[in-house]
């Protein structure tokens, strides 16, 4: 009877240590133990490609549900672009992580629910929101 040992590829996202026990000659107990290497920065990017190559997606499936062009995806993973808020939220999503290591900085601002606060300053000065954004130095809108 020949004894079949299964075996699996790495995809390069995957390290494996491998525990044997060996009698006689013979293989008694092999043991594959993989462990992950998370991304080395903490950059929205890196994390995007790290969750996407995790979940064995390609740029091109994963941009299919968002409705976005994969070159899209390719510059947000390079850092090229700002991923906007929505759109993280949307990959979050299909990665089934938290959407918030896929935000920048300003995304970071939107998750937070600043909005309510700064019209409560904003109403609380008597200010329109034209005039609010004026005062504030930020374009209306």
């Amino acid at each position: 009877m020949e004894l079949q040992i299964p075996h699996r590829i790495c995809n390069g996202i995957f390290n494996h240590t491998a525990l044997r026990e060996f009698h006689q000659g013979k293989l008694l107990l092999h043991l594959t133990i993989p462990f992950e290497e998370k991304p080395k920065t903490n950059l929205p990017g890196d994390n995007l490609r790290y969750y996407r190559q995790r979940k064995q997606m390609t740029t091109r499936q994963i941009a299919e549900k968002p409705d976005i062009v994969p070159a899209t995806v390719m510059m947000y993973e390079n850092g090229k672009h700002p991923t906007p808020y929505d759109v993280a939220v949307k990959l979050a999503d299909i990665l089934e992580i938290e959407a918030s290591l896929l935000y920048d900085d300003f995304s970071h601002f939107l998750a937070v629910p600043y909005t309510e606060v700064l019209k409560s300053v904003r109403t609380a000065l008597g200010l329109s929101q034209k005039a609010f954004a004026e005062q504030i130095e930020i374009v209306p809108g």
